[in-house]
Order: structure tokens, then sequence, then C-alpha cells
């Protein structure tokens, strides 16, 4: 017969078995509990945008590949842009990858991860009816999207003087949709975003307009975040291998 204090000895044993195998499946061997929630807004060809009913575009296919990496799934939520840092800052997602510019302001509220991309701005605008420049503002109706650089280099032309109207809005569709019915002269976006609405809108034309190289884009996360860390290394290992170039290339952007 096998004591008392053999059996108890035994079922310890058990018991710490149980609890080490408990732990290591709380510590991500479940691929339910590795899955990062992703916020961006989809209205930034070629950056982001719906096609086929599934959000594409070169931060998303960049998101996946540094997930891929890292060893996580990815849920990718569409909303608005303005609502990214917010969604951070209450936990609703990991982390946000929307052309997200790195900027004193945002930089209070948010980590940022390594720059990716440094954009140009450009101007939509009828080809018949061009702004090709700041000097063309006065006496037009100029469209940016709410709390992006662009609306911000516009708010700062306002204070210069320039005499024109500028109309903030969520999103970047309606504003183009607004250009083509004539309701608004111009709407200034990023290049590669100018390309992609040329291509798709025929009677629309850009130009380059005002200087971005003191920008960049990055991937946002709350403060504090230990995915900020793993990130950054992973963008510098997708630009040693060339993967982020040939991102880039693939989604003409480069």
């Amino acid at each position: 017969m096998i004591s008392r204090g053999i059996k108890n000895f035994c079922l310890f044993i058990l018991m710490a078995f149980l609890c080490v195998g408990g732990v290591a499946l709380a510590d991500g061997n479940d691929p339910a509990e590795k899955a990062l929630i992703v916020g961006t807004s989809a209205d930034y060809p070629p950056f982001e945008f719906i096609k086929d009913e599934e959000i594409v575009g070169f931060d998303i296919d960049l998101a996946n590949k540094i997930a891929e990496k890292l060893g996580y799934k990815l849920q990718t939520h569409d909303m608005k842009f303005s609502s990214i840092v917010s969604s951070l800052q209450t936990d609703r997602i990991d982390f946000g990858i929307s052309c997200l510019t790195i900027t004193p302001e945002r930089a209070k509220n948010v980590a940022f991860s390594a720059k990716y991309f440094v954009p140009k701005f450009a101007m939509l605008y009828k080809k018949e009816e061009p702004v090709r420049s700041v000097k063309d503002l006065d006496r037009k109706t100029i469209s940016a999207q709410v709390g992006t650089t662009m609306e911000s280099f516009l708010q700062e032309e306002l204070k210069t003087g320039k005499e024109f109207k500028l109309v903030s809005l969520d999103k970047n569709h309606i504003m183009v949709e607004d250009l083509k019915l004539g309701r608004i002269n111009g709407v200034l976006v990023e290049e590669s975003q100018a390309k992609a609405f040329v291509k798709k809108c025929p009677g629309l034309a850009y130009s380059e307009f005002g200087n971005a190289t003191g920008y960049g884009y990055a991937i946002a996360f709350k403060k504090g975040s230990p995915l900020k860390a793993k990130f950054d290394k992973a963008i510098r290992s997708l630009k040693k291998s060339g993967e982020l170039k040939r991102l880039e290339q693939k989604w003409l952007i480069g």
C-alpha cells in the first residue's frame, strides 16, 4: 500500500505539471491569444482601401509582413482616421497604421515606430481648374482629411493671410466626390494617393504641393506598449532585406 506521504507527493507533482502546462498555453501557444487588432482608415489608396470587400494596400501588406515575422495574426478594423489615436488610448486596438505622420502633437499621445515611408504632398483638382501652388489658393475652397498633416499644412497657410476656405472631412472619397461635383476646388493628399485617384477619375489631375519632406509615416502604439520595440526591429529587418522596397514597387509608391 502506498503511504499517504507518497500519495501527496505524487499529487503535488501532477498539479505542478498541470500548472506548467496551463502557463505554457497562456503564454501564446494558443493562436487565438496571438491575434492583434490593427486600426486603419481604409479610404487612402494605395496605402489602405477596400477592394472586393477586403481591406488591402501597402500599409496592410506591411502590417501583415510584420505580424508574420513576429508570429501574430491580425484583425483589421476600418475606422475614422480621427479616431485611431483615441482607440489606441482606450485599448480598442493594439496598433494603428494609416499613413500616420509623426508630429510633436501626436507624439504626446502615442508611441511611434521607426519611419517606414516619407511622403510628398499633392493637390488634386479638375484638369480645367488647376491649383498648382500656394499662390493659387486665394478665393478657392480646399479640402483635407481631419487630423492629417495636410490639414495642418493648410491651417498654417491660412495663418499667413491666404484667403481660401478650408473644409476638413473624415473621408477622402467624399472629398473627391465633392471635387468632381464642383463643390470644392482642390483636395490636398499624399502624392501616391493622388496618382490613384487620377487613375480612377480621368477628369482630375494633380501637382506636387508644398513641402512634406520633414514628415514621415510610422505605426502608432499606446504609450508604453511592448509592441513598439518588436515592430521597430521588424521594420529594420524589412528595410535591410529589401522587402520594404519591393512593397513600395508593388503599390507604385517608391
